[in-house]
């Protein structure tokens, strides 16, 4: 802020030189790694599949499309935005195919049989299954994130966030031997000293 008042008053001519250049810019502390355990899976996935009972006003496809989108963050490592604006095509012979937002970094994953089933379950048959192409693509991304809220909340998981699928994808993969390059690339991560920040043990 200091930074950026200088910068202002020098732009302004009031000043001829920021005495605040000097100024070092803050090192912000990342939160670790908080990957969900086998249990709280089981929970969420639960609770996506039962959203209804508590939420009824929630549309009938709903928890079905939940639960395809939380496995695929989960075993894709993805960002929720990319998630909610996959689109059927980029999906083939089990294999995922984009583009992070963030990176443009193209990236393919294999996903288990299992989340590409649940992935085929909610194909309408329309080129995004969780986006209605009917408002700005943020709104749609809101929408689920709200949802994904009240899964959580179901679950009983007060600190659960979609960041922590994408831990879990992050540390099931370094447990496995994976290079932390691949798991980096993978994420969309800018650089691989995010990846080693973002993953370190509490």
């Amino acid at each position: 802020m200091i930074r950026k008042f200088f910068n202002f008053c020098v732009e302004s001519d009031w000043i001829e030189k920021s005495p605040a250049k000097k100024v070092r810019m803050p090192q912000g502390d990342s939160e670790p790694t908080l990957p969900f355990t086998e249990l709280e899976m089981e929970k969420i996935l639960w609770a996506a599949e039962s959203i209804r009972e508590a939420h009824p006003k929630i549309p009938e496809g709903t928890p079905k499309k939940l639960k395809a989108l939380i496995l695929l963050v989960r075993y894709s490592g993805i960002r929720i935005s990319d998630a909610v604006m996959f689109q059927s095509e980029k999906l083939k012979d089990g294999k995922l195919f984009l583009r992070q937002t963030k990176t443009k970094q193209p990236v393919r994953v294999p996903l288990p049989e299992f989340v590409v089933n649940a992935l085929e379950d909610c194909d309408e048959g329309k080129p995004y299954p969780f986006y209605r192409q009917v408002g700005k693509p943020k709104s749609a991304i809101t929408e689920w994130q709200q949802r994904l809220r009240l899964v959580y909340d179901i679950a009983g998981i007060p600190d659960g966030h979609s960041h922590r699928l994408r831990d879990s994808f992050a540390v099931e993969l370094l447990s496995k031997n994976v290079s932390i390059y691949t798991v980096s690339m993978l994420l969309g991560h800018r650089s691989v000293k995010v990846t080693q920040t973002s993953c370190a043990p509490r």
